[in-house]
């Protein structure tokens, strides 16, 4: 383009100008479709700029991935009927002793801590446990329940929200690497397998709780001397609760006191736990609106039956919630030290007078001691 429009340039110099020769007219373009062509350009950069983009990021999980094996595992087939027989996918797990933990790079890491939390399941023989108390009847050629449960495990402590989003971690070779399972159960597969607990199965993983809460017990009281073994049997429990959103039809789901969403559903679980040692003895997923002081009776009557041996209560803490005229009456009577915490104002405790006006402007922490 550029040498012949010089050629032309020099020819027309040379001669003399001609003026019955016009140019050709250039067609009319209006205003609007002139706005089209510049909004179509705009449009193709930005997907430009997004392709780029993908490839970039693309390249950078790539490197994560193979951050430990060096070579990108095999792709998950995009048909479940072109995944191997469960059967075909085992093989020998490798010790955690065995694996070597290397940071070659220090900014970036995905599950370089997994070891250490499969060296903590094996010394305390969490799949030994999952096998004796998480039976499910499953296909000859399907996962078995403890590798099921000890997988949904395992994506918990690694911060999967949900099910769904299992499908990050199946193939990862250092997972696969410690299960023994060359290709890991799909978010499909766990939901089945949650869909098929029945209540025997939940008493079964209800007992799985308390045998290892008595083990911990049991261990930590022997590392010590028979007066901080009196010290450690008198225990304090810790009643919360929390509160949490659905966005599905879960069954038993309903508005309540939410803080982050009011308009949703969801749950709110309490829980019952030993205070200082953090153990959780006894929990209950209940509706939204159901909250801690509401039948709250039978609940503490079942968590005093749950305590370990030798372990001794002798004081109740929680917060505002548990509070109610009923429940203080009901710890006077079993002498038990209790401390909530609520407004003063709505304080009235046995064998004590109403607060006068001046201390009901101002909120504060109460508690009673009995001794």
């Amino acid at each position: 383009m550029i040498q012949s429009r010089q050629s032309a340039s020099i020819l027309d110099f040379s001669r003399p100008e001609r003026e019955d020769v016009k140019s050709p007219a250039r067609p009319t373009v209006s205003k609007r479709h002139r706005g089209l062509n510049w909004l179509g350009k705009k449009i193709s950069r930005c997907f430009l700029a997004l392709h780029t983009k993908r490839n970039t990021g693309e390249k950078i999980m790539l490197q994560q991935r193979t951050f430990f094996f060096g070579a990108k595992p095999e792709g998950t087939p995009k048909k479940d009927g072109e995944n191997p027989l469960v059967p075909e996918r085992r093989f020998r797990a490798m010790s955690p002793d065995s694996i070597e933990i290397r940071f070659t790079n220090n900014t970036v890491t995905q599950f370089g801590g997994y070891p250490l939390w499969n060296q903590f399941c094996h010394e305390i023989g969490l799949n030994q446990h999952f096998a004796r108390h998480v039976r499910m009847e499953r296909g000859p050629l399907a996962f078995t329940a403890p590798e099921l449960a000890r997988f949904l495990t395992d994506a918990k402590i690694l911060g999967t929200e949900r099910v769904m989003h299992v499908e990050t971690l199946r193939l990862d070779p250092l997972l696969c690497q410690s299960s023994g399972i060359s290709m890991l159960p799909s978010g499909k597969t766990l939901g089945v397998f949650l869909k098929q607990h029945e209540d025997n199965h939940l008493r079964g993983v209800d007992n799985l709780m308390l045998n290892l809460t008595q083990r911990l017990w049991k261990k930590r009281r022997q590392l010590l001397s028979k007066a901080e073994r009196k010290d450690m049997d008198r225990v304090i429990v810790d009643y919360d609760s929390s509160t949490f959103t659905v966005y599905g039809k879960q069954e038993g789901a309903d508005r309540g006191r939410s803080f982050r969403k009011k308009e949703k559903p969801g749950f709110q679980p309490r829980f019952a736990f030993i205070g200082g040692l953090g153990i959780t003895i006894h929990q209950e997923l209940l509706p939204q609106s159901h909250n801690l002081n509401k039948d709250f009776l039978p609940f503490h009557e079942e968590t005093l039956k749950r305590l370990p041996k030798h372990a001794k209560p002798w004081a109740v803490r929680a917060d505002g919630a548990l509070y109610s005229q009923e429940l203080v009456e009901h710890f006077e009577i079993q002498k038990l030290v209790y401390s909530i915490s609520v407004k003063l104002k709505e304080v009235r405790l046995p064998d004590q007078p109403a607060t006068d006006a001046s201390d009901i402007a101002c909120p504060r922490s109460s508690a009673t001691h009995r001794s």
